[in-house]
């Protein structure tokens, strides 16, 4: 849904489009185990200056949890927002243009499937018999952005040059849904079991929970950052010519402190880089 509009002799342009999108079975890589047998073997005789001596049989069979990641189609994203453009025809005075967009988006993506805490299995430096499983995440981001290019004509030298401050005004991201009570769990064979409310809160499952700190349920706000790309073009005939670039030349890197780890951050930038483009029509 969108409208547009122009004004006055100068054709000021303007365009507001609001949007909603949803994507249901969207991919993302998740984390899976698959439980693998395999025999411990007991050394019975230990031979000065050779290998020990294996019993031929196996002291026990014992189970290894391999884990592997897997693309799963169990992601829902919905955005919605709004996205505007006002463009300024050149000031002939001036012999500059200017366009303005920007857009505000909120995102919401949860799963649908519930969370198997893989990594317990994995990095845990004790046996894990039982591996947790958790009710699915759900996640909330907000992004308001916009876009400032300037375009000079400098025809006596065939030349247009050009300015574009980027800027992200707001970003923001949190929790909507992140439990720290299990609701089931999987065994070292390969059995799901399933836990009730109440079964969750007992003793005997302490050991499922996960930390889970409360701030992250809280909106986390990064500062307003913006930089700067300069471009100056020269044709010597039409659509054909070349271009010396030039960007992220000027950009802020504000810290801000992380409520969530209490660690002063740095909000960087793809570092400096330029270059020549050359084009031509035949």
């Amino acid at each position: 849904m969108g409208s547009w509009v122009r004004l006055g002799q100068r054709k000021i342009t303007a365009q507001l489009t609001y949007f909603r999108e949803n994507t249901d079975r969207a991919y993302q890589i998740a984390r899976q185990l698959q439980p693998l047998t395999y025999a411990r073997l007991k050394a019975v005789d230990f031979p000065k200056g050779q290998q020990p001596v294996l019993s031929p049989e196996p002291a026990r069979i014992d189970t290894f949890m391999a884990a592997y990641d897997t693309p799963v189609a169990n992601l829902i994203i919905q955005n919605q927002g709004v996205e505007f453009t006002i463009e300024v025809a050149e000031l002939k005075p001036l012999r500059t243009s200017f366009n303005l967009n920007g857009a505000w988006i909120r995102t919401v993506s949860r799963s649908t499937e519930p969370f198997l805490d893989a990594n317990r299995a994995v990095f845990s430096d004790q046996t894990q018999n039982r591996i947790p499983i958790y009710t699915p995440t759900s996640t909330a981001s907000g992004r308001f952005n916009t876009s400032l290019r300037v375009i000079h004509r400098i025809p006596a030298l065939q030349l247009v040059a050009s300015a574009l401050i980027q800027t992200i005004w707001s970003e923001r991201n949190r929790y909507l849904q992140y439990d720290s009570l299990a609701i089931g769990y999987s065994t070292k064979a390969g059995q799901t079991v399933w836990l009730t409310p109440e079964q969750s809160l007992e003793t005997a499952h302490q050991s499922l929970r996960r930390g889970v700190n409360p701030v992250s349920l809280n909106w986390q706000d990064r500062p307003p950052v913006w930089l700067l790309n300069l471009r100056l073009t020269k044709e010597w005939k039409a659509a054909s010519g070349f271009a010396f670039y030039v960007n992220n030349v000027l950009a802020n890197k504000p810290l801000y402190d992380n409520n969530v780890s209490r660690v002063r951050q740095l909000r960087d930038h793809p570092s400096l880089f330029f270059g020549v483009e050359v084009f031509y029509a035949l």
